[in-house]
C-alpha cells in the first residue's frame, strides 16, 4: 500500500454562514484525502441570503463571542491544521493560524486583514498563507491585504496573493447568481487544493 499525505482542514464560513459554497470546498479536498471540518459558528441560525440580514445577525452575536465559538470548534482537533475562511471566515482563521501552535497554513478568501487589525503582532514564520480576492471586490481592503502580505513575508513565511478580474465578493459561492463565477471559483478551489497538498507536516497513513 501506498502512503497517503494527510492534512486536517477547518474552514470557516462568510458572514452569510454556513452556505453551500463552504461545502462545495471541503468535499473537494475531502476527495483528496484530507480530513475536513466545516463548523457552522451560527449555531444552526442562517445561511442567510442578503448580507443586510447576515450583517444584523453578525451584529447580535459578536466577533468575540463568534471568535470564542471558532476557538472552541478546533480545541479537539490536531494542532497541525491549516485553516481557511471565507470573507468575514478569515477573521478566526487568521488569529488562529497565527495564535495556535503548529498550524500548517492559511487560506484567505474573500477577506483578510492586516495584522494590528487582529491584534497580531507577528506571523509565525513557518505558516504560509494564501489569499484570493476580486479586484474590485466592494468589502475587501486591498491596503489591508497588502499590508498583510508584507507583513507575512516580512516575517519569514511564504505569502501568495491572487487577484481576479472581477467586481464581485463572494464570486465562489453558485448559489448567488449575482456574483458566481465558475471559471475563477474553479480556480479558487485548484489553487487551494494545491496549496493543501504542498503543506510541509501532513501525517503519513497507510
Amino acid at each position: 500500500m501506498y502512503n497517503v499525505t494527510v492534512s486536517e482542514i477547518v474552514i470557516f464560513h462568510s458572514i452569510l454562514g454556513l452556505r453551500p459554497s463552504v461545502r462545495t470546498l471541503g468535499a473537494r479536498l475531502s476527495e483528496s484525502g484530507h480530513r475536513v471540518h466545516i463548523p457552522d459558528l451560527y449555531l444552526g441560525e442562517g445561511p442567510f441570503d442578503t448580507y443586510s440580514a447576515a450583517a444584523a445577525h453578525q451584529k447580535t452575536v459578536g466577533f468575540k463571542e463568534l471568535l470564542a465559538r471558532a476557538t472552541t470548534a478546533v480545541e479537539t482537533l490536531p494542532t497541525d491544521l491549516f485553516y481557511a475562511g471565507f470573507s468575514a471566515g478569515c477573521a478566526p482563521a487568521q488569529i488562529l493560524g497565527a495564535q495556535r501552535a503548529g498550524a500548517r497554513g492559511v487560506v484567505l478568501m474573500h477577506g483578510g486583514s492586516a495584522l494590528p487589525t487582529l491584534r497580531i503582532g507577528s506571523w509565525p514564520s513557518e505558516v504560509p498563507v494564501q489569499v484570493h480576492c476580486a479586484e474590485r471586490d466592494p468589502f475587501c481592503d486591498r491596503d489591508q491585504l497588502a499590508e498583510l502580505v508584507t507583513a507575512v513575508r516580512s516575517d519569514g513565511a511564504a505569502a501568495e496573493w491572487f487577484e481576479y478580474p472581477l467586481s464581485s465578493h463572494l464570486f465562489t459561492d453558485a448559489e448567488l447568481p449575482d456574483e458566481y463565477d465558475e471559471p475563477f471559483a474553479t480556480l479558487v478551489t485548484e489553487r487551494v487544493a494545491k496549496f493543501v497538498a504542498e503543506g510541509r507536516r501532513g501525517r503519513a497513513v497507510l
